[in-house]
């Protein structure tokens, strides 16, 4: 056996009595504090196709409904018969409430999205 010098013999039994500091652990220093970022916000998601189909075939209603109303407006509505003006006069109702439809089917999109609603009259006026 190997025979220990006074000073360890010491430290073995300030150590079995629980009287003896553990190595002192160094402190590590503190993280350096991240500087405060700006929050950016996230980039726009592209429109899906049927968004932007949907947008389009409303964008040529809203034209068509446009010209139907012009017409309606001109002399040569007044030439057809009454039949003839209560058909178009049903059809452009027709437009009217697709119209409404189509743009609330795009609201809705859009904020499933998140983005932002227009409103507009049924007229479009």
């Amino acid at each position: 056996m190997r025979r220990r010098n006074v000073k360890q013999q010491q430290s073995v039994k300030k150590a079995r009595e629980g009287t003896v500091n553990p190595r002192p652990v160094p402190e590590r220093p503190a993280a350096p504090a991240r500087p405060a970022q700006a929050e950016i916000p996230p980039a726009p998601k592209p429109e899906p196709d049927f968004v932007l189909r949907m947008q389009q075939e409303l964008e040529e209603l809203q034209g068509r409904i446009l010209r139907l109303e012009e017409f309606k407006d001109s002399e040569k509505f007044e030439t057809l018969d009454v039949a003839e003006k209560e058909l178009l006069q049903m059809q452009l109702g027709a437009m009217n409430q697709y119209r409404y439809l189509l743009s609330q089917r795009r609201n809705l999109n859009k904020l499933k999205e998140g983005g932002a609603i227009e409103h507009r009259t049924t007229t479009g006026r």
